[in-house]
């Protein structure tokens, strides 16, 4: 299934040629561009502070205003580290290293939270009904907790699991490593917002990966099991409005991550982005697609599952999958779920990080961040989506493929509700 309704967080972007030359200029730049320089600088600083303002009274407000700025607290420590990354490539070394030590803070952060969900999901069977009893009998039957051999061997895997995954990430700021990279994808291997871009993919992309393989399933899925059992079931229309808010906050960081506005204009960006108007032909194309691959994707499924059958690997629970999914019923919830799927991921991976890391990366990191709620099965079919969804960027536009994504994923949402 292509149904994806996550947020997903953005990358920093290339330079040009002429940016990726060396940053000390061999004159000095006239007057008056140093101070058209300083005063642009000065204004990102008051922007950067009057949204600070705004995103702090929106907290204090409190109501729908916090919940639209608590969403906001997913996409922004990664559009810092985009700027802060920009920021390096022409300043001094101390910025290269605040930005190497903040990248290090927030892959730590990412892999602690990704650990702690682990655990929880592997702790489970252990754990019963602790969840649903009040503070104090919870506390005292924590004591008497026992976890077997296999739940302590999988919690150490996913420990060693996320120390593994931050270090090879970190191995890209070498440059040695950059430069094997360069020989077959389109980077700079000097350019340091490309080594943040590329230790950032690989973070996540292998951060994500590690509570399917030390849980052995979704971890998302039990949860979501554990979450409607109890009195406080999430409410559809809060969920949706918070997937809806997710595409906001996620639109200004894609521009962020191509440039805007340290070093291209907004129509620049949006160029860069491959969100231009479709043509007529690239309409008809996309509905021809969504049909397509409809049909395509309905015998991979049924050839997929029989294969895994088989061989007796466990398949992803369509059953949970529509669980996960209830809160997009309706024609309303299908069109918000699919435009934040279609254009929100397509933006991030075909928009911002195709044009450099090339069809493959891009793919990898779109499949493993649906790992939290999709098994092998269904991950081998969101890869060859985005494999897919990366050609038709390559000949076409981001916007196109966004269509034919958004589409796919609107029917998808639809069927559910009548199956």
């Amino acid at each position: 299934m292509g149904v994806k309704a996550q947020t997903v967080n953005e990358l920093p972007e290339e330079q040009t040629e002429e940016q990726s030359a060396p940053s000390v200029p061999v004159f000095d730049p006239p007057a008056e561009q140093t101070v058209t320089q300083s005063k642009l600088s000065f204004v990102h600083a008051i922007a950067l502070a009057v949204f600070g303002a705004i995103f702090l009274i929106m907290l204090i407000a409190g109501g729908e205003l916090r919940t639209f700025a608590v969403t906001g607290l997913f996409a922004i420590p990664f559009m810092i580290l985009v700027i802060l990354a920009y920021i390096s490539e022409s300043k001094p070394l101390w910025a290269r290293v605040l930005t190497l030590g903040y990248w290090i803070v927030l892959t730590a952060g990412m892999a602690f939270i990704a650990l702690m969900l682990t655990i929880v999901v592997i702790a489970l069977p252990s754990l019963g009904d602790i969840a649903n009893l009040d503070p104090a009998q919870a506390q005292s039957q924590a004591k008497d907790i026992d976890f077997s051999l296999d739940q302590g061997v999988r919690i150490l895997a996913a420990m060693v699991g996320m120390l593994v995954s931050g270090v090879l990430s970190a191995l890209c700021f070498l440059p040695q490593i950059r430069r094997k990279f360069a020989q077959v994808i389109d980077i700079d291997p000097r350019s340091f917002v490309h080594a943040t871009a590329l230790a950032t993919l690989f973070a996540m992309m292998l951060i994500s990966m590690v509570p399917l393989l030390a849980f052995g399933g979704p971890p998302a899925m039990p949860l979501l099991q554990m979450q409607l059992k109890s009195a406080e079931a999430p409410d559809a229309a809060e969920q949706l409005r918070t997937t809806f808010y997710s595409f906001v906050w996620a639109l200004p960081g894609t521009f962020l991550a191509v440039g805007y506005p340290v070093r291209r204009t907004v129509r620049e960006a949006q160029q860069r982005l491959g969100l231009v108007r479709p043509t007529w032909r690239q309409l008809l194309l996309a509905v021809l697609m969504i049909g397509g691959l409809l049909l395509v994707m309905l015998l991979m499924g049924h050839g997929i599952e029989f294969l895994w059958k088989a061989l007796g690997w466990p398949i992803t629970d369509e059953e949970s999958i529509k669980q996960l999914f209830g809160f997009t019923s309706g024609i309303v919830g299908a069109t918000i779920a699919a435009v934040v799927a279609g254009f929100g991921e397509e933006l991030v991976f075909r928009g911002v990080l195709q044009p450099r890391l090339g069809i493959l990366l891009p793919a990898l990191m779109f499949t493993a961040v649906h790992a939290l709620q999709y098994n092998f099965d269904a991950l081998l079919q969101v890869f060859f989506l985005g494999i897919v969804f990366g050609v038709i960027r390559r000949r076409t536009n981001t916007t196109t493929s966004a269509i034919i994504h958004g589409g796919y994923d609107f029917v998808l949402l639809l069927m559910m509700d009548v199956t």
